[in-house]
């Protein structure tokens, strides 16, 4: 294994000064939930709501919480776990946005085992291979912010 470079280990103490933070760190996680959700939806559908960014915040930061919580239970159940708050999120979100206030966002009725249109069975799948590769990818970003010394 290479040693760091004075250049590099100077880069990630920054780093993990910047994200020490709880509060920093939570609200970055959340924005990166935001962000990352929304340009997925841009990206698939052409278009998104800007609650649907915020489900996306919620459920990256729960993400990150229970990957923290549960980081010696393998991958494949914190997925899991992830893929049951997402789906539950959207479903509440649905009632409330879709539903209730009428906005129309999404509707899943077309799809094969879905729950008043709100979620369904497909989206629980993607959802469960997208959680798949965020736990992978919060294992790393706590690596390298971890308050561990070199």
């Amino acid at each position: 294994m290479e040693k760091l470079s004075l250049k590099t280990t100077k880069g990630v103490i920054i780093l993990k000064k910047i994200f020490l933070s709880k509060g920093l760190k939570s609200a970055t996680i959340f924005l990166i939930g935001w962000c990352g959700y929304y340009l997925i939806e841009l990206a698939f559908r052409g278009y998104s709501h800007w609650t649907m960014g915020l489900c996306g915040g919620i459920c990256f930061l729960q993400m990150y919480f229970i990957n923290c919580r549960y980081q010696h239970f393998p991958l494949i159940f914190r997925a899991l776990i992830c893929t049951l708050f997402i789906t539950f999120v959207e479903f509440i979100a649905g009632c409330l946005l879709n539903l209730w206030l009428g906005l129309e966002i999404w509707d899943y009725s077309e799809l094969p085992y879905n729950v008043l249109g709100q979620i369904s069975l497909t989206f629980s799948c993607l959802w469960f291979y997208l959680s798949l590769v965020l736990c992978i990818l919060i294992s790393l970003f706590n690596k390298l912010t971890s308050r561990k010394k070199f």
